[in-house]
């Protein structure tokens, strides 16, 4: 910054025109450099969900199914009352 301002009280065009260039391109490296880690957190992320929620449906898929009637959740039971 302390360059580029010396550079516009100087005048000198020429090397006003490197130093656009260089921090655009810093500009520009750091930005690509923080969306590329952004998007890397958010893949892994969606990875160890992914992984979880297969954990959770094989868990699932191991224990036994109830019927309806046995007194599980979910199963309907009617009471009727007869005098």
């Amino acid at each position: 910054m302390v360059a580029f301002a010396t550079v516009l009280a100087t005048g000198e065009a020429k090397t006003l025109g490197h130093l656009t260039g260089a921090a655009f391109g810093s500009g520009l490296a750091w930005v690509l450099g923080d969306r590329t880690r952004t998007r890397r957190a958010y893949l892994t992320q969606l990875e160890e969900r992914a992984a979880r929620l297969q954990r959770e449906q094989e868990e699932r898929a191991r224990r036994p199914r109830r019927r309806n009637g046995t007194g599980s959740p979910g199963s309907c039971t009617t009471w009727s009352l007869t005098t």
